[in-house]
């Protein structure tokens, strides 16, 4: 799984609900499958690798308690978009931030997925090396910055052209359980989900 400083067990439910509070970010606490859907950033600069963690934190029912399911996966585009990226800007990639109904049920290349839906923040890397630059100027838009996974038969090793500026699940088998609480909370709180993206130092 990630390869940051950080393991899956540090990211409990109280840890990423007190960045958040610190931040000044939502945290949904009330209702079942309320969906805290929160990436966390390696503090690794280095692209390809599947070394970020994205974590989904809720309760199973009213008045259970928060629980926090943790998955390998990138908030960075891969190497190959680094390498070549589609503008003459550079490849975007996102800024730690949190956007309030950012992604909505969609679809993403034919499969069912989270998609973009409101503007977000991101850089745009343009030197062409292999190193994630996440400084300079900030744009804002929508960039077709989706939430989905990579291979749908086995797990992936690198990033390559998984994603060129999305948040991609590495394992197929953690994004059917991630599709599985989409759909759950869907029927209670609707198709629109908040995506928060914390860098690592954050926590």
């Amino acid at each position: 799984m990630g390869n940051g400083r950080l393991t899956a067990s540090d990211l409990t439910p109280e840890r990423l609900q007190a960045a958040c509070r610190r931040l000044g970010y939502a945290f949904f606490e009330r209702g079942a499958y309320n969906l805290n859907l929160i990436a966390v950033r390696s503090s690794t600069r280095v692209a390809n690798r599947f070394d970020d963690w994205i974590t989904h934190t809720y309760r199973e029912s009213e008045q259970g308690p928060l629980q926090t399911d943790v998955f390998s996966g990138t908030t960075d585009p891969g190497l190959y978009w680094l390498q070549h990226p589609g503008r003459a800007e550079g490849t975007a990639i996102l800024a730690a931030q949190q956007v309030r109904g950012s992604h909505r049920i969609g679809l993403h290349k034919g499969y069912p997925a989270l998609v973009q839906c409101q503007p977000m923040l991101y850089y745009r890397d343009n030197n062409r090396d292999g190193t994630l630059d996440l400084a300079g100027k900030l744009y804002r838009g929508i960039i077709g910055a989706n939430i989905h996974r990579a291979n749908k038969d086995k797990e992936s090793p690198l990033v390559e052209k998984w994603s060129a500026a999305c948040v991609v699940f590495s394992n197929p088998t953690a994004y059917a359980k991630h599709w599985d609480l989409v759909q759950k909370s869907r029927v209670l709180h609707g198709e629109c989900f908040t995506l928060t993206i914390l860098d690592e130092s954050q926590l």
